[in-house]
């Protein structure tokens, strides 16, 4: 009975065209460019998923097949059998009605490889015929040649196949394209393999030789091995030993296997019966050295691979190929020999390996001495023998315990590999357990501290309001300090001035007239003089503390620092009218103007002034009880350097103290008694100050006073 064939692809066969590869190449229909070999991405799926319901409401049956055809090939890719039939079907269906062949015959490709996974080689079969089809109406030789390939490989498994799997593979072979060198030969050579098994060796002939000449050109090294032996055997079975050697011994250099070598061993066997037929003593004992060469080779070599348990199962599946090919049927035999022959000839070929292992036990006896003494050496060589079977016993017996402890440890390493598998799980099953709470304890932390981060926030909002809100406050005092002074004038020169106008209704000369009306005159002009000075002093401080966004401009630091000055002194002096201070003011006439927001920079000038009137305020008050002579002083200077203007705002007041310095500039940090002060004040102007490109430097020393430097940029 026939046996099945196996169509092992080779290296150079596994690059051609996959046809898998060819249901995800579609991106150029679809419109689009998407990864295939990165699995089930969600985004991937869902663009399909979206792309599909898009097409389907627009009546696209060419894109809906298309895309339901690289659906498909996904689903096929990993795994998922069924959805990918689903999906095949579908695209054959909408491909169907829009008189698509090409995409039908993709389609059906599609569905006989869903088949063909599920070992359904009947309807893969079908799927691949109807495919076969379309391609064969589109004259489309290269998938003609592919699916004809694909039919062929659905009967490898089958029993008796042989003659329905050929004129696929025929087809196969003739639809490549003659430039697909080692394509052409891998399928010239499955042709052969296929004319070999149905004995018609004469056709097999010049194809496999075609197969060679394919495989020299794509220069495959592997599949020339086997092209190589096939050529072998069949010159083996024809009777040709010596020009089946040649190939055999080529194979053998091509790729180093053990059919190969067995395959020289019994041509060198089989030579060497012929030449003890035809009493060729010279030949025959050639040929009988070199059978014996080869019978340790091939023993070694299957001694190492029996040890690999992965090489001796690839090993029993060639050597079952080989023989199949190999075995001449009773029927083949009798065209070139008569059965007598055939019987004497085998007779004889049994006779010379009883002859040579004969030849092999009288050449051990010759080394005895005495001839008188063969039966003891006969009853020993017994003894020898048992004692060699008896160890044969005991290595099979140690190789079988051997085996079974192997095995014994091998199944103890799995059963502790999953031990080990299971206890990992339940430890990330554990850590992620923990992992859970620690993130809600996480979360619940996070929760709580934003909340307290806003309730900060806002209550930091409403502290700088206050802070603003005490500096309009103080500015306000001072501002209606100042502007008492002219609106003193005002209303003393008009108190002067109505009684200038009685005594000048009572007036009787006209000398007395003209004196009272030179006098009310000047009494006119005093008052709009200091009313101006009261309008100007209002504008003033209106252009500073105006609201809205702060822009930057030009400013004038000379005059924005007197005028914050007069204002933070006459302030003071509305809270204490008994305060009395010096004010010196170093000012550099050459001062440039430099860029900065008015009102914040006033309201540095302000805050730092504010503290400078605090403190000589206090050590006032400090040295009142004690006879220390005391003068409250206060300084404002400017100085132009290189690229930047310093400001400077000095006090002979209290100082700070050293172990304090450190964190005045802290928001919410002060040293001044409790409802004195909010402590962002210098904490404002800091943040003011970095925010112009600006430095802010203190020098300071307890009791004696304090300096505040302001580093401003020109540009």
């Amino acid at each position: 009975m026939s046996q099945s064939i196996v169509f092992a692809q080779s290296p150079v066969e596994r690059a051609l065209p996959d046809p898998l590869r060819l249901l995800q190449d579609t991106a150029s229909i679809t419109g689009g460019s998407m990864a295939t070999d990165e699995g089930f991405r969600e985004d991937n799926t869902k663009i399909l998923r979206d792309r599909i319901a898009q097409a389907e409401r627009r009546g696209n049956l060419r894109v809906s097949g298309m895309l339901h055809v690289r659906y498909g090939g996904l689903f096929l890719r990993n795994g998922a059998v069924d959805s990918a039939a689903f999906h095949f079907e579908t695209a054959v269906k909408a491909f169907s009605t829009a008189g698509m062949p090409r995409g039908e015959a993709l389609a059906h490709t599609g569905i006989g490889l869903a088949r063909e996974r599920t070992g359904d080689v009947t309807g893969a079969r079908a799927a691949y015929t109807a495919a076969l089809g379309r391609a064969r109406d589109l004259g489309d030789q290269p998938t003609v040649a592919l699916l004809n390939a694909l039919i062929m490989r659905t009967y490898e498994n089958e029993t008796g196949s042989h003659a329905k799997a050929l004129p696929f593979a025929r087809e196969a072979f003739l639809s490549t394209p003659a430039n697909a060198a080692c394509a052409l030969a891998t399928r010239a050579r499955h042709y052969g393999e296929l004319l070999l098994a149905l004995e018609r060796d004469a056709e097999a002939l010049p194809v496999l030789k075609k197969s060679l000449e394919h495989v020299n050109t794509c220069g495959d090294r592997l599949q020339k091995a086997e092209i190589l032996r096939d050529l072998g055997i069949l010159s083996y079975r024809s009777g040709r030993y010596e020009e089946a050697l040649r190939y055999f011994e080529k194979s053998q250099q091509a790729d180093p296997k053990l059919p190969a070598l067995r395959l020289m061993r019994d041509s060198y066997l089989k030579l060497y019966a012929g030449s003890r037929i035809a009493q060729d003593s010279n030949r025959s004992q050639y040929y009988s050295r070199l059978y014996r060469l080869f019978k340790d080779s091939v023993e070694q070599l299957l001694n190492s691979r029996m040890l690999s348990p992965d090489s001796f199962t690839r090993e029993l599946a060639e050597k079952s190929r080989v023989l199949e090919l190999i075995e001449r049927p009773t029927a083949l035999e009798g065209r070139a020999l008569s059965t007598d022959q055939l019987a004497y000839n085998q007779q004889l070929t049994e006779a010379e390996l009883e002859r040579l292992k004969t030849e092999e036990a009288l050449a051990r006896m010759s080394q005895e001495k005495m001839q008188d003494k063969v039966a003891d050496n006969e009853r020993e060589e017994k003894i020898r023998e048992l004692e060699r079977q008896q160890a044969l016993q005991e290595l099979e017996l140690s190789k079988k315990a051997l085996r079974e402890s192997r095995q014994r440890q091998l199944i103890n390493l799995l059963l502790a590999g999953v031990v080990l598998i299971i206890a990992f799980l339940g430890f990330l099953t554990y850590r992620f357990r923990v992992n859970k709470k620690a993130h809600l304890k996480l979360d619940r932390a996070y929760s709580e501290l934003k909340r307290t981060h806003q309730q900060l926030k806002a209550t930091q909002e409403q502290l700088v309001h206050s802070e603003k809100m005490a500096s309009l406050g103080q500015m306000t005092a001072g501002i209606a300090h100042e502007i008492q002074n002219p609106l003193n004038f005002v209303n003393n020169f008009a108190e002067s001035s109505t009684e200038l106008l009685e005594e000048l209704r009572q007036a009787g000369s006209k000398e007395e007239q003209e004196e009272l009306l030179s006098d009310l005159q000047i009494n006119l002009g005093k008052i709009v003089h200091h009313g101006k000075r009261a309008d100007g002093i209002v504008k003033s401080m209106l252009q500073h503390s105006r609201g809205g966004d702060p822009v930057k401009s030009m400013v004038q630091l000379n005059k924005l620092a007197e005028e914050y000055l007069h204002l933070a002194y006459h302030g003071m002096r509305a809270k204490d009218p008994g305060f009395n201070c010096r004010l010196e003011k170093q000012l550099d006439p050459a001062l440039p103007e430099v860029p900065a927001v008015p009102q914040e920079i006033g309201r540095v000038f302000l805050n730092l002034l504010n503290n400078a009137f605090y403190a000589v305020g206090e050590r006032l008050e400090r040295v009142r009880s004690t006879d220390e002579v005391y003068h409250p002083e206060v300084r404002v200077s400017t100085v132009s350097l290189s690229r930047y203007v310093a400001l400077s705002v000095g006090d002979n007041g209290t100082g700070i103290p050293a172990s304090v310095r450190e964190r005045i500039f802290e928001p919410f940090f002060t040293t001044k008694a409790t409802g004195q002060g909010t402590g962002l004040g210098l904490s404002i102007s800091y943040d003011i100050v970095k925010a112009h490109g600006g430095e802010m430097k203190v020098e300071t020393e307890e009791g004696r006073g304090t300096l505040f430097t302001l580093l401003l940029p020109i540009a």
